[in-house]
Order: structure tokens, then sequence, then C-alpha cells
């Protein structure tokens, strides 16, 4: 499903407007060579079909209908159509983009009766030789908003695709250092036990503590073992900031010279974040080397007392949406967004790519 944006209501408010203008300026003057008769209805006719067109987003068949209608009443009142039938080509572009499915043939199919109709009917419009083309100039727009409905749609899937292949991964990875610190308490909750610290009620609540974080455990591996099912043998160590410098030794010998400034304190932020903070540098680089190869970057972390500050920037072109690359900041923004935290990426003002983060790590 599609999101609209008020830039996009902006776009088709205007369209409307000057296919409206337009029309009804040329079906008021007419054509000399034409023996319909102009004037104030056909004038007022074009300016309803131009107008109408605000609302093919929302209602592209509803629209299709009336432009129809509307053209249907200036032919057989005997008034010239003019530049009317401009509408046509918006509204039936409109059936082809938003239209799914059979709806969509159907308006084609009706675009095509109406105007065969008329010609039988002897409007004066359709008594030029180029009127035999009418079928293609009006069924092009339609083919032309299905392909532009059909790569969206593919474009919308990718995305999801990519968004939930990366919190499988993120899943994946957490899983471990979850896994990690609940082993942690339950064999300190079963050393407590045995060496039955704090007396009866005491040795209780640590039985208990150990029960259920062995019954966490298992439950954690049996989620572990559905994410990993499509990925076998996929079991390596999860990094974390103190890699940040192998990693960004790696790219500089592959990829081009980068900087990296790591602030003191990074062996205090938690496991978590710290995979996060790694996952970014490493998905940033990664665009780098895709899109600006050989470009200098810069690579900061700053730890603070509550979160993370995470900046890496070059001076190439950097993704774009509309390439399946830029696919990877769905994944950064996904990592960020999970610990409540914001996340930003794109051009610098002073030209190159910046992918900023800020990860909340609650010391």
């Amino acid at each position: 499903m599609e999101r609209w944006r008020a830039e996009d209501w902006r776009v088709e408010l205007a369209i409307a407007v000057i296919v409206a203008v337009v029309s009804a300026t040329g079906a008021w003057v007419g054509d000399p060579a034409d023996s319909g008769r102009t004037g104030a209805f056909p004038a007022t006719v074009a300016l309803c079909a131009g107008l109408v067109l605000v609302a093919r987003r929302v209602t592209p068949m509803a629209v299709l209908g009336v432009v129809l209608v509307l053209l249907v009443l200036a032919s057989v009142d005997g008034h010239q159509l003019g530049t009317t039938p401009v509408a046509l080509l918006f509204a039936s572009h409109a059936a082809g983009r938003w239209a799914p499915g059979a709806r969509g043939v159907i308006a084609l199919a009706a675009i095509w009766v109406v105007f065969a109709g008329l010609a039988l009917w002897g409007d004066p419009y359709f008594r030029s030789p180029i009127a035999v083309l009418a079928p293609v100039i009006y069924g092009l727009p339609f083919v032309v908003g299905r392909y532009v409905a059909a790569r969206t749609e593919r474009t919308e899937r990718e995305w999801h695709e990519a968004r939930d292949a990366e919190r499988a991964q993120i899943a994946r990875e957490l899983h471990d250092i979850v896994t990690h610190a609940l082993t942690g308490i339950t064999v300190q909750a079963g050393t407590a036990r045995h060496l039955r610290l704090g007396g009866g009620a005491a040795i209780e609540t640590f039985a208990q503590i150990e029960t259920q974080g062995r019954q966490a455990l298992g439950d954690l591996r049996r989620m572990l073992d559905l994410l990993r099912e499509d990925h076998p043998g996929e079991n390596r160590p999860t990094p974390g900031i103190g890699d940040l410098r192998q990693l960004v030794d790696a790219h500089r010998s592959a990829h081009g010279p980068v900087t990296l400034t790591l602030d003191d304190g990074w062996q205090e932020i938690g496991a978590s974040a710290g995979l996060a903070t790694f996952r970014l540098v490493q998905e940033a680089l990664t665009n780098v080397a895709r899109h600006a190869r050989g470009a200098p970057a810069l690579v900061v972390v700053a730890c603070g007392a509550r979160d993370v500050r995470v900046s890496v920037e070059d001076t190439g072109p950097g993704p774009t949406p509309e390439r399946p690359d830029s696919y990877g900041l769905v994944g950064m923004r996904e990592r960020v967004e999970l610990f409540g935290g914001t996340f930003e990426a794109g051009p610098r003002p002073e030209g190159g790519f910046a992918v900023r983060a800020l990860i909340p790590c609650g010391r």
C-alpha cells in the first residue's frame, strides 16, 4: 500500500487545475474547422472533467466514469469536445496505476466502448483521420500506469523482504546475547542455592530462578532453531565495539582510507548496544565501498553515559532511495529503532554522504 505525502496531493491538485483551465479554454474557443457548437456548456463540461482529476488517486474508477459521462453529454448535445479528452488521458493513466486487477481492464474497455459509440454517433471529433488512433492514444497512458504500478509494487515488496530479513538477523544475534546473560543468571542462582546462601526462603527463591532460567534458555534455543532453519550452520561469535578497529583495517586495505575515532569507555557498553553499533558501522562502510569506492571515510563512535553516538561520513554520492542498495539503510534504521534511538542518513551540504545514529544504552 503506497503512502501519500502532502506533496503528492499538491501535484494532483496542480494537474487538475491546469487540465481544467486548458480544457475549458479549448472548449470555449473551439476549432473553426469543427462543426460542433462552442460556448458555456462545453466549457463547463471540460472544466468539471479536469477538476475531478484531483480525486483520481483515491477513486480512479469513479473519476474515469465521471469523465466519460461528461464527454458523452457534450457530444450528444452537439457541442465540440475540443480539448476535453485531455482529461481522459490522465483518467486512463489513473485507472492503470491505481485500479488493480480486473477493474483496470474494465476501465480500459469502457474507454474503447465509449469512443466507439461516439464515432458511430458521428461526433465531429472523430471525423479526423487521426481519430483511428484514439484506442492507442488513450490506451497508452493505461499501459504506462500498469507498468509503474507493477514496478512500485515490486520495490515495496523488496523493501519489506529486506526489512524482515534484517529483523530475523537481529533476532538471531540478540539471542546469543540474551542467552549468555540468562545463562549467567541461572548459574549464579544455582551456585547460591548449593551454597545455601540467605536461609531457607532465599534457597527456595534461588531454586525457582534457576528452574525458570533453564526453561527460558530452552525456549530461546528453540526460537533460535526456528530463526536459523534457513541459515544452517550460522553460529558465529557476536561482534561488538571492540571489533571496530579490525573492521576499519579491513575496509582500509580493500576499499580506501578510513579514520576511526573511538572514545574511551566503550568497554562498559552493553553487548546488544555494542552489536548494533558494530553492524551500523559495518553497513555504512559497505555503502561507502559500493557508492564511493576509494573516497576517504570518517567513523566516529562517542560513548556517553546513557547513549552511543555513531557517525560515518564520506565524500561520495551515497545510495539513493530508488536503488536496491539503499535497503541497507532499512536494516540500520531497524537496529537503531529497536533501542528507541534516532537514525538519519543522507547527503551532506558540503558534499558526500553521512550516516548518524544515537543508540541509548542505559548504562
